[in-house]
């Protein structure tokens, strides 16, 4: 009896762990969670109450491990703040007082159908009405019980709708699909969250038909767009940009890496009408990275100056350079900015990897010019052809996967006439050299850099075993086979279009003890 009781024990803390895995999966992936848009109706708000309003759900949603959403969103959090009375104290100088009904709900913005509400009364006192809104609003606990309660039930009830409705929104993606509006379409499978695994896994299969859309520029120029996940929330970017406060934006343009560390590159935007003292901007900045990597800035430089308690003048029309220092990493995937008691956020650098000089890869082609020489279109010092085989027709696996994103697991496959190059040069052009020489001979022609590695995240033995067995691009041909072991190697591919016709360049840098090794792949998608 003892025995069966212990097994029963066993067996109940077992199952206990296996449920809260289950249901803690993702809580920390953005992918996990459900995108609820912040939305505040009442025009009748001064500016600044509305901000902060708006920055209350946004930090609501953070906490409960859901995400701020874009105008793409399907479900919204609105939030209202009603004046129960209104005094103006005795006093000098005299003070304005309000009691506020501040409420919340989230809905779905199709229909307008309710899933959760909550409100709170607040007080508060200020020199003027606006002063009042702000204080009053300070004082919404958002961490309260109440509060956690409201966002758990909109939560469950958003999954049932999800699991109920997943139907109509992969067809809503399917006519977006159809009508040419492939970055809307990609917008609605990406909402879908991971956690209505059922939903999520159709999605994600529709989503890898849909061919990523080309890149917009903002005026800040330079960078990939990153996708918001704010929805222009003050905690969230609108693509490479956001506004930290009244009419002062912060633009991200670009990264470079100069050895172990990174630079971003910004630049601060005075779109008001007079002069804005920027103060106490060296703060606690940070990236995250692939993996969850988190990094603390090392230093920050606005208009050349740094260290603690600078400051800078911005002027209306005047942009001010920004740059922020990091220790190197793989990709970045958000840029987090305190100020002004605030966190905000560019999210989703999808295609700014750290190891590239200009950020400018996607998955969108460039256009190529002129006629294309593609045995010498690398440039390689010191190369000469030693295989050359052509494939009139044949299935080749990038090493990449559905958004861009450096795989061997879920690689992308085109297909179409497949050309492989091999070239050796002397030993002393080793590859990360050839990689940092050749890449400028493709981009001057047209091609858009896709993804690069270095031998810093490419292991040898992994990568020849991931490109040629994993990808089974073996099959395609080879001079030579060089042991991966104490070698270093690079990586980098390209994409272009040439008279309607989408070309891939895929470059493989292996280095060993008589010479380099440089195995070039063309693809000409048919």
């Amino acid at each position: 009896m003892k025995q069966i009781l212990i097994l029963l024990t066993l067996l109940a803390v077992l199952f206990s762990t296996v449920v809260n895995g289950q249901n803690n999966q993702g809580k920390a992936d953005d992918e996990a969670r459900i995108a609820v848009a912040p939305v505040v109706n009442n025009s009748e708000l001064p500016a600044h109450a509305k901000k902060m309003l708006k920055h209350k759900m946004t930090q609501l949603l953070s906490l409960n491990n859901m995400a701020g959403g874009d105008e793409a969103s399907f479900f919204t959090i609105e939030g209202d703040a009603t004046v129960l009375t209104q005094e103006t104290t005795p006093t000098a100088p005299p003070m304005v007082s309000l009691q506020l009904s501040v409420s919340f709900k989230i809905t779905d913005k199709q229909s307008g159908k309710v899933f959760s509400e909550v409100s709170t009364d607040v007080k508060g006192v200020g020199t003027n009405e606006t002063k009042a809104y702000m204080t009053a609003l300070r004082y919404v606990n958002i961490r309260s019980a109440q509060f956690r309660a409201f966002v758990d039930k909109g939560k469950e009830r958003i999954l049932q709708y999800y699991n109920s409705n997943c139907d109509f929104f992969l067809s809503r993606a399917e006519a977006l699909k159809e009508q040419g509006n492939n970055a809307e379409a990609i917008k609605v499978l990406k909402a879908v969250p991971q956690v209505s695994k059922e939903c999520y896994d159709k999605a994600m299969k529709l989503l890898g038909t849909i061919d990523m859309p080309e890149p917009q520029q903002t005026q800040g120029g330079g960078g990939d767009v990153a996708q918001s996940s704010g929805g222009g929330s003050p905690a969230s970017s609108s693509g490479s940009e956001v506004e930290i406060d009244d009419n002062i934006y912060l633009v991200y343009n670009n990264m470079k890496t100069f050895g172990d560390k990174i630079t971003m590159y910004f630049q601060l935007e005075n779109r008001g009408g007079k002069d804005y003292e920027l103060k106490d901007y060296n703060r606690d900045i940070r990236i995250l990275a692939e993996g969850g990597i988190e990094k603390r800035v090392n230093k920050v430089e606005v208009a050349g100056k740094s260290g603690a308690n600078t400051r800078a003048t911005l002027m209306p029309g005047v942009p001010v350079k920004m740059e922020c220092h990091f220790d190197k990493v793989d990709k970045v995937m958000m840029f987090e900015y305190p100020f002004n008691d605030s966190d905000f956020r560019i999210k989703d650098f999808g295609q700014a990897s750290a190891s590239s000089q200009d950020d400018s890869r996607s998955e969108g082609g460039g256009q190529v010019t002129g006629a294309i020489d593609f045995a010498n279109l690398g440039g390689y010092e010191g190369a000469k052809v030693v295989f050359n085989k052509v494939t009139k027709w044949g299935k080749f696996k990038l090493p990449i996967d559905q958004f861009g994103n450096f795989s061997f697991d879920s690689p992308k496959e085109v297909q179409g006439k497949v050309t492989r190059y091999q070239y050796t040069t002397a030993p002393e052009n080793n590859p990360e050299y050839l990689l940092m020489k050749s890449k400028p001979n493709f981009t001057n022609k047209g091609f858009k850099l896709l993804v690069d590695r270095d031998n810093d995240n490419l292991h040898s033995r992994a990568f020849r075993d991931g490109y040629m067995r994993t990808l089974d691009n073996e099959r395609f041909g080879k001079k030579y086979s060089l042991s991966p072991w104490d070698n270093n190697n690079a990586y980098m591919l390209f994409k272009g279009t040439s008279g309607g016709k989408t070309i891939y360049i895929s470059v493989y840098f292996l280095a060993g003890k008589d010479f380099t090794l440089i195995t070039q792949d063309v693809i000409e998608v048919q």
